[in-house]
């Protein structure tokens, strides 16, 4: 018999008695699958994934030699201005993939296809360096200042990318 309470903190748990049924082991095991998942946090915000993954290349690349062959360590001016990246991304733009640089800066990469991706990499500096292929033929690359807003020219190439 498996039964399901409440506990005194709100939170749930359960008491099992092997009753030797084929279904009660069932239950048994995806309540204590459930109760394991249960008290993690759910992070339903893509934006909110994409800083947790941004974390996650900073505090794994701030050494210098991170890659084996001296590749400059990502800076928190870097990550800081990556992360404001994604915070000002409009809501109708994918989040993209995360990489870091050897030379010290955090890639960003819109991949739909052969043929069809943008990148965009940041080092801290208020620059953003850019290069997209958008189909045959077509490509854009280029810098741009970065401070208080994306520039238009690179959401709009990431748009033809992800339409």
């Amino acid at each position: 018999m498996t039964a399901l309470a409440i506990g005194p903190s709100g939170g749930f748990f359960n008491r099992t008695q092997n009753s030797g049924h084929a279904a009660a082991a069932l239950v048994d095991r995806l309540l204590k699958h459930a109760f394991v998942h249960y008290e993690q946090p759910i992070t339903l915000d893509p934006r909110e994934r994409a800083l947790q993954s941004l974390k996650g290349i900073f505090d794994t690349h701030r050494q210098q030699g991170w890659d084996g062959y001296g590749a400059l360590p990502i800076s928190e001016d870097a990550y800081l201005e990556a992360c404001r990246l994604i915070q000002l991304l409009p809501g109708d733009i994918e989040v993209p993939e995360f990489s870091a640089d050897p030379r010290g800066a955090i890639s960003f990469e819109w991949y739909r296809g052969p043929g069809w991706v943008f990148t965009l990499t940041t080092k801290g500096a208020g620059m953003v360096v850019y290069a997209g292929l958008m189909g045959e033929g077509n490509r854009a690359y280029g810098t741009q200042k970065f401070s208080e807003s994306i520039p238009k020219v690179i959401l709009q190439h990431i748009r033809r990318v992800y339409p």
